[in-house]
């Protein structure tokens, strides 16, 4: 028998609990908990920070639990955050909003911004990241000229859903199975862009490249233009069926959602890997934990990160310097 639908009028409440809606084993759950844990910490230290009179602040762990997810789910401004927390029901519930709760003005969080100027004490000491951003920090004078490499990716892979239903084990499987193509955002991340073109360019040929980047859908509602956001949304939505990306990326999504995502490798994709350094910051305020954390992490890395899908450095890649000048 077939269900009727509500029609137009929505329902005028709603009788499931919002923690009822979030799966059990999502992983924003233990990580609630922490935060739970060190905002009950710092709970005596906020109530120094507030008068005793005048109007109810909005409470300061919202505040923080909304930064949070700004973090980790790459929303690059307080105005798209704002917009999420109106309908995505995962963020009120990890924030600690109510369903019918009002979402404050985005300036709420500009206000709380920490300022991580060297005056503030929150300026950093080291910097992580691929050769073109460091040499960009070097030019501002924020770094020293000399990094040292310590970790490298596996080139690209694609990422479908689960159960792969188009059947995709390739490049060209893209555009034979008229698939629609997720890809890096044109504006905001046009270096990644230009460097996965040139990589599939020399896999497969300029005409089959061309046919692989026609497959591609350019844009979608709630779209923010950071790939570690976007892609997994894309496929779990069904706005595309297969994305290209950092082979890394794919293997922590499918670890993550393996009920939604695999995996699909890209034959010889891995030697156009891209590697990553540690820079220090010129002038450190704190030199001597700089020094101690220095020796600590490239005791560790080289074994840590090859345990999440990175690949091994060989003895002439790790630690190896990069000149920045």
């Amino acid at each position: 028998m077939r269900g009727e639908g509500t029609g137009s009028e929505p329902h005028m409440w709603s009788y499931v609990p919002l923690e009822h809606r979030i799966p059990s084993d999502h992983p924003l759950r233990p990580l609630r908990a922490m935060v739970e844990t060190i905002l009950g910490e710092l709970s005596p230290q906020f109530d120094q920070l507030y008068s005793k009179v005048g109007r109810p602040s909005i409470p300061p762990e919202h505040l923080l639990r909304a930064l949070l997810l700004q973090v980790l789910y790459s929303v690059r401004s307080e105005r798209l955050l704002m917009e999420q927390l109106d309908y995505n029901l995962l963020f009120r519930w990890f924030v600690g909003l109510a369903m019918d709760d009002p979402i404050w003005d985005g300036i709420a969080l500009g206000n709380l911004t920490l300022d991580v100027s060297r005056k503030s004490g929150f300026y950093p000491d080291i910097v992580m990241g691929g050769p073109d951003p460091l040499r960009q920090l070097r030019k501002l004078g924020v770094i020293e000229p000399q990094a040292r490499f310590f970790s490298k990716n596996r080139g690209l892979a694609l990422l479908v859903r689960k159960g792969n239903p188009l059947g995709i084990h390739g490049l060209t499987d893209v555009a034979r199975s008229g698939a629609r193509l997720a890809l890096p955002d044109v504006v905001e991340e046009a270096g990644s862009r230009a460097r996965y073109r040139a990589a599939v360019d020399q896999l497969i040929g300029k005409s089959a490249t061309d046919a692989f980047f026609a497959a591609e859908v350019p844009h979608f509602r709630g779209r923010i233009g950071i790939v570690h956001r976007d892609f997994p949304e894309m496929i779990a939505r069904g706005y595309a069926d297969v994305a290209l990306t950092q082979h890394h990326l794919i293997s922590y999504w499918t670890r993550i959602f393996p009920n939604h995502f695999e995996l699909v490798a890209v034959s010889g994709a891995e030697r156009f890997f891209l590697k990553i350094a540690f820079g220090r910051v010129v002038d450190p305020l704190r030199p001597r934990a700089l020094r101690a954390f220095d020796e600590f992490f490239f005791s560790r890395a080289r074994d840590a990160y090859p345990r999440y899908d990175l690949a091994r450095m060989t003895d002439d890649e790790y630690g190896a310097a990069l000149a920045l000048d």
